[in-house]
């Protein structure tokens, strides 16, 4: 640790560094937000974005929605269909994976405000261990490409020809071990999976 981090002060406020609180989780809470004001407003923006997950659909919907008014005021005109600006950035807000990723952002900006840079720098560059995400992400990117999701269509077949490729055997298939793929190949890849196997017309022969 650097001379200039270790006359830094302590971010955040160390656990050990709050008194004890004989009471539940909102005593708790204020307890530490008298402490800290800071805590406040990380509660804040994290409840935030637990409403921005519960909202997510309401967003691909409102999406879905403007883009569709979009299409038809560029039919009316005679002319060719084109993305919504609007259209992207609410479907943007309307992708679960990105929500927490996303209220990190102000997150961010606020522990430089009330902080100061140095600190906040500090915290991210030589407290927070990235190991974990960073393994996820590779996986993630791994298990995403064409190769992997190639194996897992022709597991499918493979497993669905067990028996004997009929419609029961491979509805039987994507329906039960599909789902379990995510948990090797990502969610989103197991499902393109299944959902290539349905549009190759397979399970209807």
């Amino acid at each position: 640790m650097s001379t200039t981090a270790a006359t830094l002060p302590p971010f955040p406020t160390p656990l050990d560094a709050y008194p004890p609180v004989p009471g539940g989780l909102l005593e708790t809470l204020g307890e530490r937000i008298a402490v800290n004001p800071f805590n406040a407003v990380a509660t804040a923006i994290f409840v935030l974005a637990i409403l921005h997950t519960f909202s997510a659909a309401w967003f691909a919907k409102l999406s879905h929605n403007v883009q569709h008014r979009a299409d038809h005021r560029a039919a009316a005109l005679g002319r060719p269909s084109r993305p919504s600006v609007l259209a992207e950035l609410l479907h943007f807000l309307g992708e679960i994976e990105v929500v927490f990723g996303l209220w990190a952002i102000p997150l961010l900006i606020v522990m430089v405000l009330w902080v100061g840079w140095s600190t906040a720098t500090h915290y991210l560059n030589d407290t927070v261990i990235y190991t974990e995400p960073l393994f996820v992400v590779v996986i993630m990117a791994i298990a995403s490409t064409r190769p992997v999701i190639v194996f897992a269509e022709r597991a499918l077949q493979r497993l669905a020809n067990l028996g004997k490729g009929t419609p029961g055997a491979w509805w039987f298939v994507i329906l039960t071990i599909g789902p379990l793929f995510g948990s090797f190949i990502t969610e989103p890849a197991a499902r393109r999976s299944a959902q290539m196997v349905i549009a190759a017309g397979s399970v209807m022969n």
